[in-house]
């Protein structure tokens, strides 16, 4: 039986309050044009995240959280590779916060 998250860990920024949403942050590289990195975060980004899932909504229920990731799929700049090792990162910690 899947275990539901209590309290989510806290954010990979500040690192003081706990996290809200998975963000993904852009940059530009010269050698590969756009880039992103992806992590979970609180309110403390809103001033610079390019795109945000607030937790509330992507664990909400399975349909949700599939839903997402269809969304996710269409945009040309996702980077699946660094959205897993961000879910990584989460489970890892998360397992400690509960």
């Amino acid at each position: 039986m899947a275990r539901r998250i209590k309290r989510y860990p806290p954010c990979e920024i500040c690192g003081k309050t706990p996290a809200t949403s998975f963000s993904w942050f852009q940059k530009y590289n010269d050698e590969s044009g756009l880039s992103g990195e992806w992590k979970f975060v609180c309110a403390c980004t809103s001033g610079f995240e390019t795109y945000y899932v607030e937790f509330e909504s992507f664990f909400s229920s399975p349909a949700e959280t599939a839903s997402w990731l269809a969304h996710l799929r269409g945009k040309s700049w996702m980077d699946w590779n660094d959205f897993a090792n961000m879910m990584r990162r989460f489970e890892h910690v998360s397992k400690k916060a509960a």
